[in-house]
Order: C-alpha cells, then sequence, then structure tokens
C-alpha cells in the first residue's frame, strides 16, 4: 500500500509572525522592559540634544517642574511600600505558621542568601575602589589641599558628631521601635518589619475550620487593593522613569560632570554590572545547577526601575512582579524580598 500524505499545516509556517508579535508584545507591551529602556535612552539622548543647542545653562526651575511627573509617580511608588510590606509580611508569616517545619527552613535560607549576598557585594565594591585608588587616582596637590582647608574653615557646618557605638545602638533601637505610628510614618523600613513579623506569628489560628480571622481578612483584602495600585504604577512606569531622569539631566553641564566624576561612574557602572551578570548568575548556577540568564532577563524591568528611581524600596513593587513572572510563589516572594 502506498502511504498516504499528510497535509501540510499551515500552523507552522504562521507560528513564526506570531511567536515574534508575542515577544514583541511582552517587551514592549505597557510598562514592560522594552518601554522603559526605550523612555531611559529617550531622557539622556533629549537632555543632551536640548543642552547642545541652548546657550548657557539651563534655569533650575525647568528641573523641578519638569520633573513633576516623575515625582508623582515616585511618590506613589513609596505610599504602597509601607502598606505592601505590612501585609506581606504578617500574611507570609500566618501561612508559614501552618505549613510544618516551613517558617523555620526557609527564614534560615533568606538570612543566609541575604548574608552572603551582601558580604559579596562588599568585596566587589572593596576590589573596585582599591583597584581605582591604586592605579588611576592621583594624589591631591598640597595647593588645592590648602583651598579646600580655607574654604571649609570660613563656612561653618553644623555636622553632628556620629559614632560607631551610636550608629550600632539606633540599629538595635530600631528592631522595637517605641511608637509604630511614628516607624509607620518615617518609613523606618527594619522597624515595619519587625513589628510585622511579630503581628504575623501572634495572629491567632481559627478556632475551627473554616473560620476566617478578621486580622487576616483585612489583610488579604488590603493587598488585593495594593496588587491594583502596583499594577497601575507599573503601567506609568516608562513615563515616569522618563521624567526622573529627564528632569535630572536637563540641568546638568554632562560634559563638565563626567570629567568631574566620570571615573566613578566607570567603576560604579563596572562593579554593579560584574556583580549581576557575574556574581549572581553563579551563586544562581551554584545553587540550582540551571541556566540563570533566561532567569536574569525577567529582572530587567527590575534594573532599569532601581537606576531611574535609585531607591531599592520604590522598585519593590515591580520586585514583586518580576518574582511573579519567574514563577516564584507568592508565599516566597511576600517574605524575603521585602
Amino acid at each position: 500500500m502506498s502511504e498516504q500524505k499528510r497535509p501540510m499545516s499551515l500552523s507552522s509556517s504562521s507560528s513564526g509572525p506570531k511567536d515574534f508579535k508575542g515577544k514583541v508584545k511582552s517587551w514592549f507591551g505597557p510598562g514592560q522592559a522594552g518601554l522603559i529602556v526605550v523612555a531611559f535612552c529617550l531622557a539622556i539622548g533629549l537632555s543632551i540634544l536640548i543642552s547642545s543647542v541652548v546657550e548657557g545653562p539651563i534655569p533650575p526651575d525647568v528641573g523641578k517642574l519638569s520633573g513633576i511627573p516623575g515625582n508623582l509617580w515616585m511618590r506613589t511608588l513609596k505610599a504602597v511600600v509601607v502598606p505592601l510590606i505590612v501585609a506581606s509580611m504578617i500574611l507570609s508569616m500566618y501561612r508559614l505558621r501552618n505549613i510544618e517545619g516551613a517558617g523555620s527552613s526557609m527564614g534560615s535560607y533568606v538570612i543566609t542568601y541575604y548574608i552572603m549576598t551582601t558580604f559579596l557585594a562588599v568585596a566587589v565594591s572593596l576590589v573596585a575602589g582599591l583597584g581605582v585608588l591604586i592605579h588611576v587616582v592621583e594624589p591631591i596637590p598640597d595647593a588645592a589641599m590648602a583651598k579646600l582647608a580655607a574654604i571649609s574653615s570660613d563656612e561653618e557646618v553644623d555636622i553632628p558628631e556620629t559614632t560607631v557605638t551610636d550608629q550600632v545602638i539606633g540599629m538595635f533601637e530600631q528592631l522595637i521601635p517605641a511608637n509604630v505610628v511614628g516607624s509607620l510614618a518615617a518609613d523606618q523600613l527594619l522597624s515595619i518589619v519587625v513589628t510585622a513579623v511579630a503581628v504575623g506569628l501572634l495572629v491567632p489560628k481559627p478556632s475551627a475550620p473554616g473560620e476566617w480571622v478578621a486580622t487576616i481578612f483585612f489583610m488579604e483584602e488590603l493587598e488585593a487593593i495594593i496588587a491594583r495600585v502596583i499594577h497601575f504604577v507599573v503601567l506609568l512606569a516608562p513615563i515616569g522613569v522618563f521624567f526622573l531622569l529627564f528632569s535630572a539631566l536637563i540641568v546638568v553641564d554632562l560634559g563638565d560632570a563626567f570629567r568631574l566624576i566620570g571615573v566613578n561612574i566607570i567603576v560604579q557602572t563596572g562593579a554593579f554590572t560584574f556583580h549581576m551578570v557575574v556574581v549572581y548568575p553563579a551563586l544562581f548556577f551554584v545553587l540550582t545547577r540551571k541556566n540563570p540568564y533566561p532567569h536574569l532577563a525577567k529582572t530587567f524591568p527590575l534594573v532599569i526601575t532601581g537606576i531611574g528611581t535609585a531607591s531599592s524600596a520604590a522598585s519593590l513593587p515591580v520586585a514583586f512582579k518580576c518574582a511573579k513572572a519567574m514563577g516564584v510563589p507568592d508565599m516566597v516572594s511576600k517574605f524575603s524580598l521585602p
């Protein structure tokens, strides 16, 4: 019998354009990484163009007025951070209590990973800084030092003296806030996290199966509201990043700024890139034996938002979104990221 030929399917030929459109939409859709990068580059390019066309220094008021949309977006991010941390930590601790042995093991993993990555970041920074000091930075001439001393002696600046002991004592005092409401208003994240963890551990369990706990019900409703706000804020991320960068760069002579702090910019960028592209992927591969770079690519919106806002706390909502895109369970991300 002759073998019957199967008709050629058109799905394989049309899947290519669909896949391409899907990838483009995933990168350049509303609030996605591609649009944030475009906004980042557009802000730099437009500020350079305006600075080169306009003669003389640009008034500082131009930067202040042009930064209003970015500042409003930044304030919205910061406004979401504190209730997000409180709701996430209380719910995570409460849910971990219901899983036998999960709370202690996850807590030990998070603390160990945090300490490890902190020491690695400090080591990379020290190596980069010492390399610059030894091979790049030249000693300040005596004449320049004398001029700086004369300027500092003429201008009296009241700087409070703090010792290492005072800083250590202040850190421990933040663990137990004297005024919880004051800590919330002052954005003292360490006090907020410790208080939220304590509340999550002390919330009573339901006395009967199916019975709801008022505190947990309120926190779940608050978490749902915050999720909607975060979705809206992330959609506006390209606009916020653009105006934040543009307002900061438009009033600065980029040529003079780069000549003054160019080495610092290069070293910081190089150390950050090495930590993100080498240290973190190597640690990820050692712990999971998987290719780290597909996961690293999914954190790109977080990196751009962190650079644009210069605040890890303000970029926390974007961090939750990136963790969800990587398939991290909500309970794990909401416990470890804050």
